[in-house]
């Protein structure tokens, strides 16, 4: 279990201790002014037959008759303070261990719940049909009763009506112009899932996905320095069942399929004996998982599996699709929290920088190229100030990126280097490199790789076999080549492989240092 379990599970145990423990008082309390009072009912009875005999000199029978009568009316009336006492002290103790107001608790458990007021009613219209009773006066509370309980259903029934259809309610009022213009704007990030799936983003079913989600904007913000925009969650019944979808921009971006009520079990390589159940992929990562039930969780994690709930698969696969999206979901909105955030510290950094040396829009693309390669930007001051330094050198943002990774060197590094501050990686040999220095072309103000296709796809062969090396290991593959050749390199690999992480000589600090584990050439393998 999680923390946030383990937290319920303490609470339920205390109110469960504190409901019994005031109960054992309230029943002492409530059993022992039942017995005064059948003593005292006792006592009446005797007393009146003595002084009916005894003083008036009426007969046993009529003595009887007569204090008998006296003694249960005198009974009744005692009682009912009694009554209201203990049921005063029944309301109290029931609500023992509860955050909220008495009164606030009072109604909810009695009228909230119209099941509980139609029972009422029925008893009360039991009560009217004893010989004696009041009749007419029953049957009036009866039907105000059941009116109530009634008026609380139609409640209820428009409340979940309107939690279905939020958008026609928020849509009511509303010209046509108005309704269509709503439709008009893209969420930035979206997530979609079907029927099935609604109980995880429900919190009265304990669903827990929300929490999940906020869990990922908080990763986000430490890892890339960035706040990122509320990730809307609708519900979208074209999907089939356990199908869930994640949208970048309106664009459909992953997709991926979950089994409500049931784990992932994925094999660590630590699996001794495979347990039986429906064969599927990760998602996040395309590992190869097995559903089990609840049932054989334990099971499953007794023979070596990492288990996982669905709400877990989901947040897991959309905090890789965040990281493989930050730069497009980096936008003006989330500059302006930036700048705000930064000029709070460094008001004059900020004001002699933007707008007059640097525009808004020069910086976004910074920070947009910065965040492609997975860089952080939580140094923002950092950032600003090699901008401020560079900026009379030129405006060209590739450029001033560079300049920018070159400061944030250290933290770059420190996310590739092992436990001994050694980063091993890949070297381009010296005829790949020359050919590449070659090759570069401009178009547009940006540098391209201009290799012939053999050349290219000789290289490419090359990376791809050393990153399946990586990849046995579990090391992150790495290329470091020179640094004026870095930025178009990256550009040309980025296409067709997109997890390979370039670097340069220049960006690699005195703190660390460069494990070559291989060289790659332009020549394929034979």
């Amino acid at each position: 279990i999680d923390e946030k379990e383990a937290r319920k599970r303490r609470e339920d145990v205390a109110q469960e201790a504190d409901f019994y423990g005031a109960m054992d008082g309230a029943s002492k309390f409530v059993r022992g002014d039942a017995i005064a009072g059948l003593l005292v009912t006792g006592i009446n009875l005797v007393a009146g037959l003595i002084i009916g005999v005894g003083q008036h000199g009426m007969a046993l029978a009529d003595a009887a008759s007569n204090y008998t009568i006296l003694t249960i009316g005198d009974g009744l009336v005692s009682q009912m303070p009694a009554l209201l006492i203990s049921v005063a002290a029944g309301i109290v103790v029931s609500r023992a261990g509860s955050k909220k107001v008495i009164a606030a608790e009072v109604k909810d458990q009695l009228f909230n719940h119209p099941g509980k007021l139609k029972v009422v009613a029925v008893v009360v219209v039991l009560f009217a049909l004893i010989p004696g009773m009041p009749t007419m006066s029953f049957l009036i509370l009866a039907a105000g009763i059941v009116f109530i309980a009634t008026q609380i259903s139609k409640r209820e029934k428009d409340e979940e009506e309107a939690s279905t259809s939020l958008e026609r309610l928020e849509d009511k009022g509303l010209s046509e112009r108005q309704r269509l213009e709503r439709l008009l704007p893209l969420d930035a990030i979206a997530l979609e899932v079907s029927f099935p799936l609604v109980p995880l983003v429900d919190a009265q079913r304990d669903g827990d996905l929300l929490d999940r989600i906020q869990a990922v904007r908080k990763q986000v913000a430490l890892q890339f320095g960035i706040i990122l925009p509320q990730v809307h969650i609708r519900d979208n019944i074209e999907l089939d069942g356990g199908v869930y979808r994640v949208l970048v921009k309106g664009v459909s971006v992953a997709e991926g399929l979950v089994r409500y009520g049931q784990f992932l079990g994925m094999d660590p390589g630590t699996v001794f004996d495979p347990i039986d159940g429906e064969k599927t992929v990760e998602p996040a990562f395309g590992l190869e998982a097995v559903w089990v039930s609840a049932e054989d969780r334990d099971d499953a994690e007794l023979r070596g599996y990492t288990v996982v709930d669905c709400a877990t698969v989901i947040a897991t696969h959309l905090t890789e699709v965040v990281k493989s999206h930050i730069d497009e979901l980096f936008g003006d909105a989330e500059l302006d929290d930036i700048l705000r955030i930064t000029g709070e510290h460094n008001p004059k950094l900020v004001e002699d920088l933007i707008p007059g040396k640097l525009t808004r829009g020069e910086l976004l693309r910074v920070m947009r190229n910065l965040l492609r390669e997975g860089v952080s930007v939580r140094d923002m001051r950092t950032v600003l100030e090699t901008l401020a330094d560079r900026i009379g050198e030129t405006k060209n943002t590739d450029i001033l990126t560079e300049y920018v990774r070159y400061r944030l060197g250290s933290a770059i590094c420190s996310e590739l280097a092992d436990g001994e501050s050694k980063i091993q990686g890949l070297v381009l040999d010296g005829v790949a490199s020359q050919a590449i220095r070659e090759s570069l072309t401009a178009i547009d103000s940006e540098v391209h790789v201009g290799l012939q296709p053999n050349a290219a796809r000789g290289l490419l062969s090359n990376l791809t076999d050393q990153m399946e090396q990586f990849a046995v290991s579990g090391r992150q593959p790495v290329l470091v080549v020179p640094a004026e050749i870095r930025r178009p390199v990256r550009d040309f690999l980025a296409r067709h492989l997109s997890m390979l992480t370039v670097l340069s000589h220049r960006e690699i600090t005195s703190r660390y240092r460069l494990d070559a584990v291989g060289e790659v050439g332009l020549k394929a393998a034979a």
